[in-house]
């Protein structure tokens, strides 16, 4: 694990309740002696449907009560928020009000009545290109980015996760051009809806901490297309375990600065605020 600057909180994390290796509290002691002011526990809402990786319904109650315990606990070491990160198609599993702040993603698509994760493995991704989309993955990745432009308005989210995680395999099995003008008038079409409903966009180091993708998201054509509308951003490591608590946020930093990006937004007791980027 690099070592965060201490003036950055890490806002994007898992534990044991969802797919995390780690327990919450053992999240915050790592988060601790990272140097870390901030840290957001956000596991997966639940699903109407099975699915391993996302927290069950009837622990929500248990996760929202142990993390509120945690927080106070260790409230003159750091600061410690609740959230959540609810998918669009968790609807009505949540409740808003409960959470510091939400992160809103979409994981999963439906077509044709069927459903698939984009960010699962590659061969599934394949699979529903040739098979859902008639072999066009331009007509999956308009599809994805559809679904994220209207990721606030259906999650309440104020933060985009992983805003083209739909390109999470490209670079290793490639099977579209991210520099298309079909993908990016769909990716740029998202932001433009995101930029209007005032989330703040996530730059999110876990694809390269987990050795899927060499650069962060979301790209540095779509990183520097948000920072062109006005969007805002706040860091996300999407650590699933303590060793990639606040992954390379300070290459994070640097890729936001060379984006044009001034500051990074980070969240305190007083709301979010921003923290210059030196």
């Amino acid at each position: 694990m690099s070592t965060p600057p201490s003036r950055y909180g890490d806002f994007h994390v898992h534990t044991i309740y969802s797919d995390g290796t780690a327990t919450p509290e053992d999240m915050i002691t790592a988060a601790i002696e990272a140097g870390l002011p901030s840290l957001g526990i956000s596991d997966h809402s639940p699903f109407p449907f099975e699915c391993g990786w996302v927290m069950k319904s009837s622990a929500v109650g248990a996760y929202t009560e142990e993390i509120k315990a945690l927080a106070a606990k260790y409230k003159d070491r750091i600061n410690v928020f609740l959230s959540i990160e609810a998918d669009i198609l968790s609807t009505g599993l949540y409740n808003p009000d409960d959470y510091d702040y939400i992160i809103g993603a979409v994981h999963c698509l439906i077509k044709n009545g069927v459903r698939f994760d984009v960010d699962e493995a590659a061969e599934i991704s394949n699979r529903a290109i040739d098979e859902l989309y008639g072999g066009d993955p331009y007509a999956l990745t308009d599809d994805y980015f559809e679904a994220v432009s209207e990721v606030v308005d259906v999650t309440k989210c104020s933060i985009v996760a992983h805003f083209d995680l739909v390109a999470k395999f490209n670079e290793r099995s490639p099977r579209f051009d991210e520099s298309s003008p079909r993908y990016l008038k769909a990716a740029k079409e998202a932001l433009r809806s995101l930029t209007a409903a005032g989330a703040l966009l996530e730059v999110n180091t876990g694809a390269v901490a987990r050795g899927f993708k060499t650069t962060f998201y979301p790209s540095s054509d779509l990183l520097k297309e948000w920072r062109r509308l006005g969007g805002e951003i706040i860091l996300g490591s999407d650590a699933h375990g303590t060793k990639n608590i606040a992954f390379k946020f300070d290459d994070a930093a640097a890729y936001a600065k060379a984006c044009g990006f001034k500051a990074v937004k980070t969240l305190s007791h007083d709301g979010f605020i921003d923290v210059p980027l030196v």
